[in-house]
């Protein structure tokens, strides 16, 4: 086996640096850890489509910037006020409601002196609000800022989270979005994991879903990598010295109604991730040394059984 050191980069805008970091355990905040080198779970997935997925996403050099979903940005945002609480004003500017600015008839139908106070009324709203952005724009420098409506919907998740009891167990006293970085050892690629919460051995990741039933969330598990993801931070926790005991996703559920529950993965399915995880990375390790990136393969095209009558 050829070892050699080669850092995949994710694409970045003008004017960003691209973080190269050393193997080991870091607390870094969110962008920081997206825009350093190392593979995560993110490549591997777009590998798993194929290989030229992955060189279109990560090498192509006329791609173009990857943009946040309103879907990652919730999430982002669950994350933050369940893990990070005391941190969410320091990273998060939540853009105020601003004053209701009252109509002002015409002077025709009013006469002069109820018009003179619908008018005064008005420009005094209007004022009051700018007043309210100025100092909104001012205390906000340097923060992300999110919508009123983004933030009330991420809340709302957050604290049915932190209500439920099992919750309260998992995330308090852990390690918490902190950023392990690590070599593959069967390549030689540097690889990097942000484990939710972790403690010992015992690793909790949160995640925002669609639907939390078993059975949506174990197919989102398969088309999502999060089996992959936990084979990835096994390794991680294995490569600071940590031997990796329980792996539990914790699920709430984006409804109206917020059910929360959690599913404990399966030390069988975990070893049938962690082989899948060891064959993706043999394979990008092929396409780097050999620059080969192939798309689909062509088969012979037959009916599918579902759809013969």
């Amino acid at each position: 086996m050829i070892y050699y050191r080669i850092y995949l980069r994710h694409q970045i805008t003008e004017g960003e640096i691209m973080h190269e970091i050393q193997n080991g355990v870091h607390d870094i905040p969110n962008d920081i850890y997206h825009g350093s080198a190392g593979l995560s779970r993110s490549g591997l997935m777009e590998f798993k489509k194929s290989p030229y997925h992955y060189w279109h996403r990560y090498l192509n050099p006329e791609r173009k910037p990857s943009f946040t979903t309103p879907a990652m940005k919730l999430g982002e945002l669950v994350h933050a006020l369940v893990l990070e609480p005391e941190q969410f004003e320091e990273r998060y500017a939540v853009k105020p409601i601003p004053v209701e600015v009252p109509k002002c008839g015409l002077l025709k139908d009013l006469g002069r002196e109820e018009f003179d106070i619908q008018k005064a009324a008005r420009e005094e709203a209007q004022l009051m609000n700018e007043e309210i952005m100025n100092r909104f724009i001012f205390e906000s420098l340097d923060k992300e800022m999110v919508s009123i409506d983004l933030y009330n919907e991420a809340k709302m998740y957050a604290d049915a989270v932190l209500k439920d009891s099992v919750a309260q167990a998992l995330f308090t006293g852990v390690q918490v979005e902190k950023s392990i970085y690590y070599t593959h050892k069967g390549t030689g690629l540097q690889c990097k994991v942000r484990p939710d919460a972790w403690v010992g051995g015992v690793v909790t990741d949160l995640k925002t879903c669609k639907d939390a039933s078993f059975d949506a969330f174990q197919r989102a598990a398969v088309g999502s990598g999060y089996f992959i993801q936990a084979a990835m931070i096994k390794q991680g926790l294995e490569s600071i010295g940590i031997e990796m005991q329980k792996f539990i996703f914790y699920c709430v559920e984006k409804s109206e109604c917020v059910p929360c529950t959690y599913y404990e993965l399966d030390m069988d399915s975990l070893e049938r991730a962690e082989n899948e995880y060891n064959n993706l990375m043999q394979g990008i390790a092929y396409c780097m040394e050999n620059n080969r990136w192939g798309s689909y393969q062509p088969e012979i095209l037959t009916y599918p059984e579902w759809a013969k009558i």
